[in-house]
């Protein structure tokens, strides 16, 4: 097993982790997990890999979870949080998980978002639960210095997750949902011409 996943990724390393908190927040499931020295590997763009079901499971497959935001700080030495939508039985049975379980893990995988040298303006662009790993970008960028807009969307309000955090991480957010139940109706692209000019974004970042 070591052997593949440094093929993978030479800092990944599978474990056996604690849950620490599984809150519902509108649609979806906020949920930390207490990792260790691995929160320190973890970068904006990283997912984790994790083992679904008890033993006697038909599900063999693991499950990729996008990392919401990672810290190498406090009292737990290390923690990754997850934002999880539950459709379907994988993603279930994660957000069926209660405090002090433990669930296994393969982290940190994939590859990062690639952050500027210098300070630039920067659009951030995501749906749904997609749009959680962008808020760990976004403060990196502006820990940098960079001007950070951000285009949140969904089919409609409730799955938008945390539009308040994104007006806090970034200088200006924009809403809109299918429906026009808040925001502008349409979708993020349709939006994304008129700001793009309006704040000569340089790079667009999205998930």
């Amino acid at each position: 097993m070591d052997r593949v996943v440094k093929t993978i990724n030479p800092k990944a390393q599978q474990r056996d982790v604690e849950v620490l908190s599984n809150k519902k927040v509108g649609a979806y499931h906020h949920i930390v997990l207490a990792v260790g020295d691995l929160a320190i590997a973890t970068r904006p763009g990283n997912f984790v890999a994790i083992s679904v079901g008890d033993a006697m499971s038909n599900t063999i497959l693991r499950r990729a979870f996008a990392i919401y935001r990672a810290s190498d700080r406090g009292q737990y030495g290390g923690t990754i949080e997850l934002v999880v939508a539950p459709h379907g039985l994988g993603s279930r049975w994660l957000c069926a998980r209660q405090i002090h379980d433990r669930v296994n893990i393969v982290a940190p995988l994939g590859t990062s978002f690639g952050i500027p040298t210098e300070p630039v303006n920067a659009l951030l662009v995501g749906g749904g639960y997609g749009a959680a790993p962008l808020f760990g970008l976004a403060e990196v960028l502006k820990s940098q210095g960079s001007r950070v807009d951000m285009i949140l969307g969904a089919s409609v309000a409730g799955k938008i997750y945390a539009p308040l955090e994104g007006k806090r991480s970034v200088n200006t957010t924009t809403l809109t949902t299918e429906d026009g139940s808040t925001g502008i109706k349409g979708r993020v692209t349709d939006v994304m011409p008129a700001l793009i000019e309006k704040h000569k974004s340089e790079i667009i970042y999205s998930c």
